[in-house]
């Protein structure tokens, strides 16, 4: 499994499930508890999951909200925030390519995975991507929404030289 993560400080940031462009058979679930206990928690959606493992699949979530929920205090060092003056939030773009994914680009080994881990990411944030919708009622020629241009830029830039 290939498992590739972008984190951006987005306080204004709001997902829309509709948004989301990606095959018809594609599943998708939407969290509005971290927990994921119950769809109907709220209406501030927390988390969107876009496929399913083994295949390919795509997470977006409030990483601040995951963050305090599971106590992680270390990640603010991480990060270089202090959390007490840091009132925004972290959106992860989450990319994941599971066993299926990777069997469908033939790839048996590590050294095959080097070679090509970078195209694979890339396959995935274009097959599964998040839009700025238009009047046109053909959502898949949608422009990509700035998020999601920045996730593929710098996609491509740490994975380069895969």
């Amino acid at each position: 499994m290939i498992d590739f993560c972008i984190d951006f400080a987005l306080p204004w940031f709001r997902p829309d499930p509709e948004h989301i462009v990606c095959h018809n058979h594609t599943t998708r679930r939407v969290h509005r508890s971290w927990q994921g206990e119950t769809v109907n928690r709220g209406k501030r959606i927390e988390s969107l999951t876009i496929g399913k493992m083994p295949g390919r699949q795509v997470i977006l979530y409030d990483k601040t909200h995951e963050i305090v929920a599971h106590e992680k205090p270390f990640w603010w060092d991480y990060r270089k925030l202090d959390p007490a003056q840091y009132d925004g939030e972290v959106w992860r773009v989450e990319v994941r390519a599971g066993k299926a994914e990777l069997d469908n680009w033939n790839l048996r080994s590590f050294g095959n995975l080097e070679r090509i881990a970078g195209a694979v990411i890339e396959s995935t944030l274009n097959a599964i991507h998040y839009t700025e919708p238009t009047n046109d009622i053909q959502a898949s020629r949608w422009p990509s929404h700035p998020l999601w241009t920045a996730c593929l830029a710098a996609a491509d830039d740490a994975l380069a030289p895969l």
